[in-house]
């Protein structure tokens, strides 16, 4: 008997916004930037006429003397250049599948040609705007205005004097022949408060370093820099929550420390003063069957233990705000907003109808068209457990992998598996299993982040940093561990070596990507140098 919707109900936006499952990066900027144009608030929805390529072939090729010129008698060539450079595709290369989801999202207001049905980002865009909103407010207004560079802030098109780069102005002259939106005043946006306030501060603060770059750097690499950045602290905070919400759980509050947040980007200390640890062990090779590797792909696994854990306590959330609803709807207490709120209605003062609530939603479960019960659900049904607990133990047996899998999807996307901008390697084989690995994209990324410091006029300025103190950050600020293993964990022989070798392989990746150059075994000599520099760059 398949299980009923009030038995499958799962998702709580004050935990967090995501629905775990495949995501795209792109897609997920793009739906980032109606948030961050008008700060959470809904776009009034006119009329869309869907988006094709060929639609937007033919606003290249008209002619028009104010938007393009010459572009008609290669209208071929436009529609492939498009589809090549321009535009994020579902079912790409396959002729009678092949849509349009996005352009990619190069502009604050190319969301205005998104297909809605295939530009799902499954709250992640949500998650992002609210540890900006939260964790970094300036440095939102400050990325929402180096993305609308370029358009009148009346008439929300070309401005005609801003200098943009080819792609960009483009997509910009393809924007003008759209109608310009409003932010939905009827409707306040509701934008949840992050569990982990620290990732929200260090997301803000990488953010804002990079945008010191926006003079330096080409625009379009600059924004695939932001959304590396950015795929990877929504990771890092989800796995964050695999330990904060079974801790909330198991105390019935927040620990004390979440409560004042140590983690600041002034605090040198960054995250080693957080209450909830994250180790990210990462093989920095190409050996999947080094000891290194292995190290990664336990690491991982540890995760997924988490993971577990986090998905009951999630589900004793849950089912208890449905209880915490229903006493709503019948008038007997107001309705709880908070997790701690849902958690004290364990102890609710009329405990005869916690536990019918309860013992209802068992018997439903157990019934089956055979008359048989889920022998496994008789099993739980003997352990003695209360109504509460016993129904979410049933229900996270039968519910757990279909979770564990789509989290692990989740944890793929964002995390940009087998992707040189990722923090994730999977080959084939059962031996070739998940680990962490910084890709050489990502770690350009994070170079070009570490090699700035604060100046006394709240600016950046950039300046070389040894190899090993580099390697320190990493840990500090993204719990990546390349190499030292966690204190909790004594290092053996075979460790240390593994360890030795990675730091060389983490060398040779920075000199792959031309940060550093060997000139001594000298710890003094082995620095990284910065690509862009410059002495001073306010960015407010």
């Amino acid at each position: 008997m398949p299980l009923a919707k009030q038995d499958k109900d799962y998702l709580i936006s004050a935990i967090t916004p995501v629905n775990p499952k495949l995501v795209d990066i792109d897609r997920v900027f793009t739906n980032l930037l109606p948030l961050l144009k008008y700060e959470g608030a809904p776009i009034t929805r006119g009329r869309r006429e869907f988006v094709t390529t060929d639609s937007l072939t033919a606003m290249v090729c008209r002619d028009d003397t104010l938007h393009f010129q010459g572009f008609a008698e290669r209208a071929q060539v436009v529609h492939h250049w498009l589809e090549s450079d321009f535009l994020s595709l579902v079912h790409r290369g396959k002729t009678d599948k092949q849509q349009v989801a996005a352009p990619l999202p190069m502009h604050l207001n190319t969301y205005k040609l998104r297909n809605a049905k295939h530009c799902r980002d499954y709250g992640v865009a949500d998650q992002i705007f609210s540890l900006l909103y939260y964790g970094a407010p300036d440095v939102l207004k400050e990325l929402r205005d180096f993305l609308f560079r370029g358009a009148d802030y009346y008439t929300d098109q070309y401005d005609g004097q801003s200098d943009l780069d080819i792609e960009t102005l483009l997509m910009m002259r393809i924007l003008d022949q759209k109608e310009r939106d409003y932010p939905d005043d009827r409707k306040k946006p509701s934008v949840p408060w992050p569990l982990c306030i620290g990732q929200a501060r260090i997301l803000g603060d990488d953010i804002a370093r990079l945008l010191a770059y926006q003079h330096k750097m080409p625009r379009l690499v600059l924004i695939s820099h932001i959304k590396n950045v950015m795929a990877l602290h929504v990771g890092i905070y989800m796995l964050r929550l695999f330990q904060i919400v079974p801790d909330l759980v198991a105390q019935g509050t927040f620990a004390s420390t979440c409560r004042d947040c140590p983690v600041q980007s002034e605090n040198s200390d960054l995250f080693d003063a957080c209450a909830f640890p994250l180790h990210l062990i990462t093989d920095m090779g190409e050996d999947y069957r080094s000891h290194m590797a292995e190290l990664a792909r336990q690491q991982f696994n540890i995760h997924l233990e988490r993971l577990n854990l986090y998905v009951r306590a999630h589900l004793m959330l849950k089912k208890l705000q449905e209880f915490g609803d229903d006493l709503s709807q019948r008038h007997r207490i107001v309705l709880p907003e908070s997790l701690e709120e849902i958690l004290a209605l364990r102890d609710y003062d009329a405990p005869m109808e916690l536990k019918t609530f309860f013992e209802i939603r068992i018997r439903s479960l157990m019934a089956s068209d055979s008359g048989n019960p889920d022998e496994r659900l008789v099993a739980i049904r003997r352990l003695g457990l209360n109504e509460l607990d016993t129904y979410v133990e049933m229900v996270y047996l039968l519910r757990q992998q279909f979770h564990q899998s789509y989290y692990i999807d989740l944890l793929d996307s964002i995390f940009q598996k087998n992707r040189e901008t990722g923090l994730m390697r999977q080959g084939y084989g059962r031996a070739n299993k998940r680990r962490y690995s910084l890709g050489s994209g990502l770690l350009e990324t994070l170079i070009h982040i570490a090699v700035l410091e604060s100046t006394p006029e709240d600016g950046f300025r950039t300046r070389s940093i040894r190899v090993d103190s580099s390697v320190e950050w990493l840990r500090r600020r993204y719990s990546i561990y390349i190499s030292r293993l966690p204190a909790v964990r004594e290092p053996s022989i075979t460790d240390l070596e593994a360890l030795r070798l990675n730091s060389q392989a983490f060398k040779d990746r920075l000199r792959e990507i031309g940060f550093y150059t060997d000139l001594s075994d000298a710890y003094i000599s082995q620095v990284i140098r910065p690509r862009y520099h410059f002495e001073q760059r306010v960015t407010t």
